[in-house]
């Protein structure tokens, strides 16, 4: 994927032409709104995870993005809401039990962050078998 190298104009630019293809397209607007969250640009991607989520609700990546969005905001609580949210529908996912460790640690709640991190590595290693 171009942006996982470092090439996120190009990858909005594809997102984008996917988008005026088919604008309710809810994985796409929620890549849109991972790229701009990780460049910081936190307001426009929860729009995007919005638009992603109105489109599917239980998007459990749509729902993480928007997790680690509301985490980007020093919105703590509201990120654990959106974690435990795609949690609950899908238990197995292991980037989400890393980014509520993340939001737990955070917080001040370490042990329960660790029991998170190590819930994500069990599951990582498990995946990769």
């Amino acid at each position: 994927m171009l942006s996982g190298v470092g090439r996120y104009e190009e990858a909005i630019g594809c997102f984008d032409a996917v988008l005026a293809i088919d604008p309710n397209t809810a994985d796409v607007w929620n890549y849109k709104a991972w790229i701009f969250a990780n460049n910081n640009k936190n307001e426009e991607a929860l729009h995007f995870a919005e638009r992603s989520l109105e489109i599917d609700p239980n998007n459990v990546a749509a729902l993480d993005t928007k997790g680690f969005i509301f985490y980007n905001l020093n919105q703590y609580e509201k990120a654990l809401e959106y974690c435990d949210k795609a949690l609950s529908l899908e238990p197995n996912d292991a980037e989400t039990w890393n980014h509520k460790g993340s939001v737990l640690d955070k917080v001040g709640r370490r042990e329960e962050a660790e029991n998170c991190f190590d819930k994500a590595k069990e599951l990582e290693l498990k995946n990769n078998l």
